[in-house]
């Protein structure tokens, strides 16, 4: 197998996973923007609206507490070194796509649609293979052909076996004259075709952070008041 069939398999296994409405995760609140507003040993639960971005975030109590504190009504979040914390998968029209919202990216893999068609966006080429949370995995390296603001893919790791992406590395623009790659890190946690990021590291050229999401959930129904900022 060529390495563009691998990313044609891959683009589409990503494409199948369902997309979810909500999605929870918890993280250590001393390593989030809210660590101010927590007791030390906390954690931060977020809920994040995938259509917006908006999120709400509450304390996850140190053992032997019980009191929960709402720490974000609405706010706009971001992952390590201001990393976005998930992609944006509407698909708009050719002429009018979606805006993704400030902190989440563009869904990546809309700009490799055209890979195998006249007007390509990357060069793909194997790069090895690596194992990945227990998987053996094809490694690519995607050379933007085009603007790489547009084209942000930089790597892909894609499983031998079912052609599902494990981790990717895409660049983003932190400021400050700032860009540097974005690790992120996939698996499976729920039903059969619903995937979340569970890791993300990020170098923006001045330091690397790197955060583990745990606890990850898919709520289908949320109040609306939770991402009400005047709450």
């Amino acid at each position: 197998m060529i390495a563009a069939q691998v990313l044609a398999a891959a683009t589409a296994a990503w494409q199948a996973r369902s997309v979810p409405a909500y999605v929870q995760f918890t993280l250590p609140c001393a390593d989030t923007a809210l660590s101010a507003r927590c007791d030390p040993g906390d954690g931060a639960r977020f809920t994040v609206r995938m259509a917006d971005g908006r999120a709400y975030a509450e304390t996850v109590p140190k053992d032997g507490e019980t009191t929960v504190k709402p720490l974000l009504n609405g706010g706009l979040i971001f992952g390590p070194g201001g990393a976005p914390l998930g992609f944006f998968r509407q698909v708009g029209t050719a002429t009018a796509p979606p805006l993704p919202p400030a902190n989440l990216a563009p869904d990546p893999f809309k700009t490799i649609a055209a890979v195998s068609a006249k007007a390509r966006s990357y060069d793909v080429a194997f790069d090895g293979s690596e194992t990945v949370g227990g998987v053996d995995c094809y490694r690519l390296e995607l050379k933007p052909l085009g603007d790489p603001e547009r084209y942000p893919l930089r790597q892909l790791w894609v499983g031998k076996a079912d052609s599902q992406i494990r981790r990717l590395t895409y660049e983003w623009d932190f400021g400050d004259n700032h860009r540097g790659p974005v690790h992120y890190e996939f698996a499976r946690t729920g039903g059969p075709a619903t995937w979340a990021i569970t890791h993300i590291d990020a170098r923006n050229g001045r330091q690397m952070v790197a955060d583990d999401l745990t606890d990850i959930a898919f709520p289908t129904d949320v109040p609306e008041s939770e991402f009400d900022p005047d709450q």
